[in-house]
């Protein structure tokens, strides 16, 4: 019946509720750690391509268009955004929706990095679970069958094929020896990512 609380007359019979109307209408919105860093990356991208708020919001597809204010209160935490939106302004944008998920590019690969509900990763962790390729909780341990096994379950039929077969060739014009070498060195660095980000964890958690 009424929009913000300062339109309902002080004689309206219901002012037993104005309190809470009031509570509803100015009840800050609360963003989580990975909200944002979307909201950081979407200005990011957005002022790197060189556009203003008004560049963007005309650069909105048709069927979400959305407004240079609405934008702004996205950018400054205001405002949250769903996953159509999400997926709208990366189109908008020219940019993958994991773009807008992911740690930024210039982050080094073991930064810690809080997502919403998961507590502290590095920044590689985060990047290969946002691309499927590992469990956010993988240990450095992972065999490469329970790393198939995932992205088995997470990528489309025909992805996984290709990714299979494309592994299987590169596989075929390395020498198995420099191959070991450069396994052990990938284990080796997942482990110390691992480390490191369970020290983090730690640390928040004193």
């Amino acid at each position: 019946m009424f929009g913000l609380c300062t339109v309902i007359p002080d004689d309206f019979p219901l002012c037993k509720y104005r309190p809470r109307i009031c509570k509803m209408a100015t009840r800050r919105v609360e963003l989580g750690p990975t909200g944002h860093m979307v909201r950081e990356n979407i200005a990011r991208v957005r002022k790197r391509l060189g556009l203003t708020l008004r560049d963007l919001s005309a650069r909105m597809p048709a069927d979400r268009p959305m407004a240079h204010n609405t934008i702004s209160e996205i950018e400054r935490g205001a405002r949250r955004i769903d996953v159509d939106d999400l997926v709208a302004l990366s189109a908008a944008l020219a940019v993958s929706p994991i773009t807008l998920l992911a740690p930024p590019p210039d982050t080094s690969d073991d930064t810690p990095v809080e997502l919403t509900g998961t507590g502290v990763h590095s920044a590689r962790q985060v990047w290969e679970w946002l691309r499927a390729n590992y469990a956010l909780d993988a240990e450095s341990t992972i065999t490469p069958g329970q790393r198939n096994e995932f992205r088995r379950s997470n990528f489309p039929r025909w992805a996984f094929e290709e990714d299979q077969a494309r592994e299987t060739a590169v596989a075929s014009e390395v020498d198995p020896g420099e191959l070991a070498k450069l396994t052990e060195m990938v284990e080796s660095m997942m482990s110390s990512l691992n480390r490191v980000s369970k020290e983090d964890s730690r640390d928040g958690d004193n």
